[in-house]
């Protein structure tokens, strides 16, 4: 092995270029192509990961998936370092040309991050159904509106449960798209249904309106999702920069929108309204669009995004209170929304850029870092029931 590998090494260095069909044998069988694959993606060596998937032929449809979603990163990689050359490891199998490389976690898995917020986003909107439930029937009591969305809560999980436990669970990037596509048809709904409601300066559509919206929104958004994350092979740092970025997208347009109005803070003018939920909306859509681009230039993990996002916050919000204590919090009328949105933009800014660099090497966390089971303890007239585990 090791006469094979060092007069390709020493041709490499002259030439500059040697392709890793040279360093991987083809004639295996596609299952243990695929698997050298996967342990070249793991070791970040995409051009050996790109010469074990090269003119191979899988039978299995979720092999198939697998190689394309490894395929693709793979390309995009070549994209950016076109002058990189195949990392080897310092061990090598002795029978054949194929490689090992050391343990790494495996990207294949989903990560607990992921599976986290696919629960967490299923809850909420399963608790959301339930409060649009109790809107449309108009429920009065406070035993039934409870009831309401606790059996929403209850539905939503169980939905979730269902999808990654019956038949094939959710593959890698599935579980996060479908919580961004849902967190995204909220976004969406909410921003645009305020915006045509403050239209009608008459109307008067209170609750009915604004749960209808966005558990339709959240609905449309999670099945957008899920098929995105079939077929897009979004992984999970993609698809948590496309909903973040959105949210991060709504929070410029209002910002945007104060500034241009300049108004004091306490002023309501219905115009001011309408015009900074449009602006909110365009922000929404274009932070869609500029989310989808950074995630697939900058392969970020979900790790990375929600450091980044969280950053932003903290920025947000720390430049607003010093801004507040500047300005004086006992003389609300030297409050103005212009010096408080640019107090708060310029830190949004700052943190987001500080949690993005920051955070550039953060890895998301395996499956296996996410464990729970269900606690059920008898009480008088009835039973307990619980949730305890490490997320």
């Amino acid at each position: 092995m090791k006469s094979y590998l060092l007069p390709t090494l020493a041709l490499s260095l002259f030439s500059g270029s040697v392709y890793a069909n040279d360093l991987c044998d083809q004639t295996l069988p596609a299952p243990a192509r695929l698997e050298n694959a996967r342990k070249a993606m793991d070791a970040d060596d995409f051009l050996m990961a790109d010469c074990w998937l090269e003119g191979a032929s899988f039978t299995s449809a979720t092999d198939r998936r697998e190689a394309s979603m490894i395929q693709k990163w793979a390309d995009s990689q070549k994209a950016l370092h076109p002058n990189a050359q195949p990392r080897l490891s310092q061990a090598a199998a002795s029978e054949t040309t194929s490689l090992t490389f050391e343990a790494q976690p495996n990207r294949r898995k989903r990560t607990s991050d992921e599976l986290v917020m696919l629960y967490s986003n299923s809850a909420i909107h399963g608790a959301l159904m339930g409060g649009w439930f109790a809107a449309v029937t108009e429920m009065d009591s406070v035993s039934g509106v409870s009831l309401s969305l606790l059996s929403g809560l209850s539905l939503g999980v169980t939905t979730a449960v269902l999808l990654d436990n019956v038949g094939e669970p959710l593959h890698y990037g599935v579980p996060s798209s479908y919580s961004a596509g849902m967190e995204w048809g909220w976004y969406q709904s909410l921003v645009w249904t305020a915006f045509i409601d403050s239209l009608d300066d008459h109307a008067n559509h209170g609750l009915k309106l604004y749960t209808t919206m966005p558990f339709l929104g959240g609905t449309l958004g999670a099945v957008g999702g899920y098929f995105a994350g079939e077929k897009l092979y979004l992984t999970p740092g993609q698809a948590r920069a496309l909903s973040s970025s959105t949210a991060w997208g709504m929070f410029t347009g209002l910002l945007f929108a104060e500034i241009i109005n300049g108004s004091n803070i306490l002023d309501s003018d219905d115009n001011n309204v309408k015009y900074g939920f449009l602006s909110m909306g365009i922000g929404s859509l274009l932070g869609t669009v500029g989310g989808y681009f950074l995630g697939q230039e900058a392969q970020p993990t979900q790790a990375r995004v929600n450091f980044t996002s969280l950053g932003g916050a903290i920025g947000a919000g720390a430049s607003s209170l010093i801004y507040l204590l500047a300005a004086g919090l006992d003389n609300e009328n030297d409050i103005s929304a212009r010096g408080l949105a640019l107090a708060s933009g310029l830190g949004m800014a700052t943190g987001l850029t500080l949690g993005w660099f920051l955070a550039k090497d953060s890895p998301d966390r395996p499956d296996n870092a996410l464990s729970w089971h269900l606690n059920l303890a008898p009480i008088e007239d009835g039973m307990m029931a619980g949730f305890a585990g490490r997320f």
